[in-house]
């Protein structure tokens, strides 16, 4: 009869008639129905699912469940990181993502980033973690800057940190911690492969240290290295013995190994970016 549904969509005879809807046909509407946002887009998806970022590549979610509400408003992919030259020790891999809460919803919330493979330095991704940058960090006097999270790494190019209850900045980034440092002078071993300044190379130690020093390539002491105000001469007799000094030292180059003067009590541990 005409008010039975047809099987098979509008190329198929219909059996029963031709007022009823088709099954299979190029006009049925898609799972959900035309009012459910769509995974994955620039908007993302709000209360009750996890918010994917537009391009895929971060998702948050609940602790409570996956498809329980999340709080997130906004999660924006950035075109550039912010503060990067201000923290040269950090190498980004792949995009930063802003993110606004809900300051309604709260509980424990995750943030699980994949990076691409070809965008991790080789040899390097043990030591990739998720930052966090609190919205206007950096514009005031004492700047806690761009921060570590806690970080699971899973082999599937995933990584998963606490979502922080602020708003900000997330990333995944690269980068290398060197043996602490202690008041007065320490060994620093560069390893790298390409040579980098000095001022590159201590970055993150800025304001910290005054002076590098290597064994000097002729019998010429170049400058006499300081003394910790409390130290002795067998200090600087021990860091002689090796032979003459070279305290105008500007660049670190491989293999070679240097005394830093480490002005402040410490430990300090010194950050150096993989190479890129």
């Amino acid at each position: 009869g005409p008010n039975v549904n047809p099987l098979g969509g509008p190329n198929v005879n219909p059996l029963g008639g031709p007022n009823v809807n088709p099954l299979g046909g190029p006009n049925v509407n898609p799972l959900g129905g035309p009012n459910v946002n769509p995974l994955g887009g620039a908007g993302g998806v709000t209360s009750g699912a996890p918010f994917l970022s537009a391009d895929a590549q971060v998702v948050v979610y609940s602790q409570a469940g996956f498809f329980e509400p999340n709080g997130v408003q906004i999660l924006q992919s950035l075109d550039r990181v912010p503060l990067q030259a201000a923290f040269p020790w950090l190498l980004p891999v792949g995009r930063a993502y802003r993110v606004t809460l809900d300051p309604m919803v709260t509980g424990s919330r995750y943030l699980a980033a994949t990076y691409l493979q070809r965008d991790v330095p080789e040899g390097y991704e043990e030591t990739l973690k998720v930052y966090f940058l609190p919205d206007g960090d950096g514009l005031g006097p004492d700047p806690a800057g761009w921060q570590p999270l806690p970080t699971r790494q899973y082999v599937e190019n995933l990584l998963v940190a606490p979502l922080q209850e602020e708003n900000g900045t997330y990333a995944v980034m690269s980068t290398v911690a060197m043996p602490p440092l202690t008041g007065g002078w320490n060994l620093f071993a560069y390893l790298f492969p390409q040579p980098r300044s000095v001022t590159e190379t201590l970055a993150s130690l800025a304001g910290q240290y005054t002076q590098v020093c290597r064994v000097a390539k002729t019998d010429t002491l170049v400058a006499q290295p300081p003394l910790l105000p409390d130290s002795s001469s067998d200090e600087l007799d021990n860091l002689l013995a090796a032979g003459p000094l070279d305290c105008e030292v500007t660049a670190f180059e491989f293999g070679e190994v240097y005394w830093v003067w480490l002005a402040v009590p410490g430990p300090v541990v010194p950050y150096v970016a993989p190479p890129r």
